[in-house]
């Protein structure tokens, strides 16, 4: 109802959740839907949790119910090495700016990436861009 009442297309929005039953509803609705995950870095992580993880990123990834898989930047190489299907990918370089995204060999991999279709990075600001 939102976007008909301010005349948006529901294709111009991401809907993110780490309930990937609840996205859902909004990808057969027609949204772009992303599988958003909530851990804060791989290296806190034991090998079986970092197994349970890529489990669980492989069946949302497989099940339909989501188009994409969001995550902090920290988490791209855990998600490329893991992931075995074709999925894309939404990604944020916190406290990262266009330019230093530019002149890192990390950087480079995410903007080079196929499957890396949003990188958000930082401005001057309390913004994202």
């Amino acid at each position: 109802s939102l976007c008909r009442h301010y005349n948006i297309c529901p294709k111009r929005l991401i809907v993110e959740s780490p309930c990937p039953d609840a996205l859902d509803l909004f990808t057969q609705g027609g949204y772009y839907t992303s599988f958003y995950l909530t851990h804060a870095r791989p290296s806190d992580m034991s090998e079986a949790q970092e197994d349970s993880l890529a489990r669980q990123m492989e069946q949302v990834a497989c099940s339909g119910k989501v188009k994409a898989l969001s995550f902090a930047a920290v988490w791209y190489c855990f998600v490329k090495e893991r992931l075995r299907t074709d999925i894309d990918l939404l990604t944020w370089a916190h406290r990262t700016t266009p330019e230093t995204l530019l002149a890192t060999p990390f950087g480079w991999d995410l903007l080079t990436d196929p499957d890396v279709k949003v990188i958000l990075v930082k401005r001057r600001g309390e913004h994202h861009r």
